[in-house]
């Protein structure tokens, strides 16, 4: 009976000398029950890989709830008090720690405190930044060993276990206040580039509203920031920097991931230089000179009004250059040609001139490119003749001389128009054939009795004269010559047509041959871009929205900050990453995947049969819709 009693005695004499340490719940409103209940687990697994059984116990949650006089009185204390220490007291507890979480911009700020309940004192603490649950669970089975090791008696402390002598002098002494300390994350401002420059930049999967687009600066915490550097036909840029300093300058190389195919238009003898090659590259319209592609295989096609279309398929590889030698492959349009010549009402035999060669005489009949210049006589007079392709054109030129049909001046006169065709238009007003003449429509006044060309030729002092200004043959009918200049009237305006035109009486320049509006297009390399603010986009590969241009997949217009383009489908964007939104969502720039059409977080919860289940306690998961949670307890609504 004695030796139960002293056994009994030195049992209850351990159990008493042992510390007791307990884990309040996680506290912040950033995170949701669900989480907060994981990031205390594993606060509390941490603490028992730390603190030997022997000398530690570790109060169950519910032992604490009892001890705080219930779970309604538990919640209670936790909003009233304001001193952890304050609810380790009522636990009747040695020490007490808790994790609690802020939002601290687009990061959760965690921080994890320890108190000695006797002497209201701070064992050990740390502070760490994640930007979701996880990167909080990793911190705190990281860093919270180390918080519960300072504990004496614990396996980092344990010659404190083990000896009972007391070193001598003065220790421990604490002062209140110790002045200010700021412990707030510091920035810095940095300066930004690429090589090329225009990319666009993400900081820890952020993008900046301050710096869309290289060079430029940015505001950025101190510490380690990734930075990932994108461009169209660039390999992604992605390195980690450490910010230290303001003014701090960053420089990333975008290596390309293009090849170029180099196209230079070519003209035969200056035939159609006045109008465009039209290229398409996978059906997709493009522009002469060099372009960059992607590494593919692609299909190209030119066409011009004067030249047969060419075709051709073209391999790129990354880094290098093919060139096309379109000199060597272009062939003029033709046409059939049959011209005739009368003087007088009677054929005559004039030679004839194709881009300034002599091909013959009249009556001639040959194949004609149909944009080539024709003329006939001695003095080269230009034949208005409308050629077509792969078809045969009659006409006859008469000249100076004209035959007049009427019968009178009160008939319909249907005069024959000066080197007449089929394409001139007649005169349907009453005129006097002896006084007047028609072409193509209008009605003119003969020059000492005979008509002319008024396309070609003045009238003064009664004499019809070929209009030339400074030797260069023009159009009096909407060109005028002044000081050897040809210029063109456009209401009150005059301009150079050679580069400018006239619209709604508005003088706009040219882009090779076609008049268009500043305001909505931009010219380079005598090819016409819509405008998209400051900048030109191709409509078949971008879309202009805001004054900003977006990239077309497919046909559907999308932000590349967003999301991403495969194959000409859209993949939604999160941070860094792409994912499936059928199979996964984005929470906090971090993917997890979908049970069902909720998305939820491995980490703390399972999905069955489509049906999210949170964890509670260590092992525990249930149903939130059915079940609920209380200190690591299912229990059923």
């Amino acid at each position: 009976m004695n030796l139960v009693l002293i056994l009994l005695f030195f049992a209850i004499a351990a159990f008493a000398q042992q510390t007791s340490v307990a884990v309040l719940p996680s506290d912040g409103t950033v995170l949701n029950r669900e989480e907060l209940e994981a990031l205390t687990d594993e606060m509390r697994e941490a603490a028992l890989k730390i603190l030997p059984t022997s000398t530690f116990t570790l109060l169950k949650q519910d032992v604490v709830v009892k001890r705080l006089g219930g779970a309604e009185n538990f919640i209670k204390e936790c909003k009233e008090s304001t001193c952890i220490v304050d609810l380790g007291k009522k636990a009747q507890v040695d020490y007490v720690a808790q994790a609690s979480v802020i939002k601290l911009g687009n990061r959760i700020r965690l921080k994890v405190e320890l108190y000695n309940v006797r002497t209201e004192g701070l064992v050990g603490m740390f502070n760490d930044e994640a930007e979701n649950i996880r990167g909080l669970l990793a911190a705190v089975k990281k860093k919270a060993p180390e918080v519960f090791g300072k504990i004496s008696g614990t396996s980092s402390n344990s010659k404190d276990a083990f000896t009972n002598s007391v070193a001598g002098g003065i220790s421990g002494v604490q002062t209140a206040g110790g002045g200010y300390e700021f412990d707030g994350e510091k920035s810095y401002l940095v300066n930004l580039s690429t090589e090329p420059p225009g990319a666009v930049l993400s900081f820890d999967g952020v993008p900046s509203a301050s710096c869309t687009k290289t060079p430029c600066k940015a505001e950025l915490r101190e510490g380690n920031v990734r930075i990932i550097a994108m461009m169209e036909q660039h390999e992604k840029a992605d390195t980690t920097v450490s910010i230290k300093r303001n003014n701090q300058n960053i420089a990333m190389t975008l290596k390309p991931n293009f090849g170029v195919l180099q196209i230079n238009p070519v003209y035969l003898d200056g035939i159609g230089k006045d109008i465009q090659w039209n290229l398409t590259i996978n059906g997709k319209s493009s522009s002469l000179g060099e372009i960059r592609l992607s590494p593919n295989k692609y299909s190209v096609k030119l066409s011009h009004e004067c030249y047969e279309s060419i075709g051709f398929d073209v391999g790129i590889n990354k880094g290098k250059r093919e060139v096309f030698n379109m000199a060597g492959n272009i062939t003029l349009k033709k046409g059939g040609l049959n011209l005739s010549a009368e003087q007088n009402g009677q054929p005559a035999s004039e030679p004839i001139f194709v881009n300034d060669k002599r091909v013959g005489e009249t009556p001639f009949s040959g194949s004609v490119p149909i944009c080539a210049k024709v003329e006939i006589g001695k003095n080269k007079e230009f034949v208005d003749v409308k050629l077509k392709y792969n078809e045969k054109v009659k006409y006859t030129y008469k000249g100076n001389i004209y035959e007049s049909k009427s019968q009178g001046e009160n008939k319909v006169s249907n005069a024959n128009n000066t080197g007449s065709s089929s394409a001139l238009k007649k005169c349907d007003a009453v005129f006097n054939p002896n006084k007047k003449f028609c072409y193509d429509g209008e009605i003119y006044n003969l020059c000492d009795g005979v008509p002319y060309n008024p396309t070609t030729h003045i009238c003064s002092d009664d004499i019809a004269s070929r209009a030339l200004c400074n030797g260069v043959q023009y159009n009096p009918l909407i060109h005028i010559c002044k000081k050897n200049n040809i210029v063109a009237e456009c209401g009150a305006a005059i301009y150079n047509p050679a580069t400018h035109g006239c619209k709604d009486n508005t003088v706009l320049p040219k882009c090779g041959t076609v008049v268009y509006d500043p305001s909505k297009h931009i010219c380079k390399d005598n090819n016409l871009f819509p405008k998209c603010g400051a900048n030109i986009y191709n409509p078949a590969t971008h879309f202009c929205e805001y004054n900003t241009v977006f990239p077309k997949c497919g046909t559907i217009v999308y932000d590349p900050a967003t999301q991403a383009c495969k194959g000409n489908v859209l993949i939604s964007r999160c941070g860094t990453n792409v994912y499936d939104p059928a199979t996964h969502g984005c929470k906090d720039h971090t993917v997890f995947p979908k049970c069902g059409t909720i998305i939820y977080d491995p980490a703390i919860q399972v999905c069955k049969d489509n049906t999210v289940f949170s964890r509670c306690g260590a092992t525990e998961y249930y149903n939130p819709q059915t079940q609920e949670c209380r200190f690591g307890a299912v229990f059923q609504k």
